[in-house]
């Protein structure tokens, strides 16, 4: 019996047999997630284009950020504590 060498596809192969008549929805795919990844890092060059420190410092001295944050992680811990001593 003559072996009959079986050539093993690629996984990209794989993919586009699963895809199937959808196979431009898989490209389009990779287009928009390329494009959602680039997107993804536009808030990250304005940070350093205008400096992390003065956006961060600025944005703490008018919204008061620390002290809500503070004052909310407190009454999270206050509610939690009761919670676990009420018996059900």
């Amino acid at each position: 019996m003559a072996k009959k060498k079986e050539t093993k596809q690629s996984p990209m192969q794989r993919l586009f047999v699963y895809a199937g008549k959808y196979k431009y929805l898989t490209i389009a795919s990779w287009i928009f997630a390329t494009i959602s990844a680039f997107v993804a890092l536009v808030p990250f060059y304005f940070f350093k284009k205008k400096g992390l420190r003065t956006f961060t410092s600025s944005l703490i001295q008018k919204s008061k950020v620390v002290q809500v944050s503070t004052l909310l992680f407190s009454l999270l811990v206050l509610l939690e504590g009761e919670a676990r001593e009420k018996p059900q």
